[in-house]
């Protein structure tokens, strides 16, 4: 027998093949234009909003749903375009443990920025949106870091000190 778990989650890069801005609205950004390199597929993605957008509505649709969200840098972008009851909404999953945060830095840190100063930056950025605006039920418990090609030593010690489980 096998267990299968399905987690659904976000994996969105702020920067990979796109702007952060490009992935946020769906602007499809052209590369060849650019004289850059040809991204290795031709398919036009959602957009953040839209998937932001989309999660919220099937998480209230059925009770049974849970979601992870992972890039602060997005979560923030989205928040700022939300009113009060909404955020509210947003809230209250987070207490009920429907919506859960993984990691909670601005961006996965071994991917975009390697040295330990750069990466208590992002996870201070980070934090402080979520203390700030999600309040203290959302703290991240667990760093989650898709990827990544591989955890280096740095982020695993600064998250073993400030008691995030790797």
């Amino acid at each position: 027998m096998v267990n299968v778990h399905v987690i659904c989650h976000t994996h969105l890069d702020p920067g990979w093949l796109n702007s952060v801005d490009g992935y946020f609205f769906g602007i499809q950004y052209n590369r060849k234009a650019q004289n850059g390199p040809q991204p290795p597929y031709r398919h036009t993605m959602p957009s953040v909003l839209t998937i932001f957008n989309n999660v919220m509505g099937a998480l209230l649709e059925n009770s049974e749903r849970r979601f992870v969200f992972s890039e602060m840098s997005f979560i923030w972008r989205w928040w700022k375009r939300l009113d009060q009851d909404y955020k509210e909404i947003i809230r209250k999953l987070l207490r009920q443990g429907r919506i859960d945060i993984s990691g909670g830095s601005w961006a996965s840190n071994d991917e975009a920025v390697s040295h330990y100063s750069a990466m208590i930056d992002q996870c201070t950025l980070g934090f402080r949106f979520i203390k700030n605006e999600l309040r203290s039920c959302s703290q991240p418990a667990v760093a989650w870091q898709l990827d990544l090609f591989g955890h280096g030593k740095e982020i695993n010690s600064l998250f073993a000190q400030v008691e995030i489980k790797c």
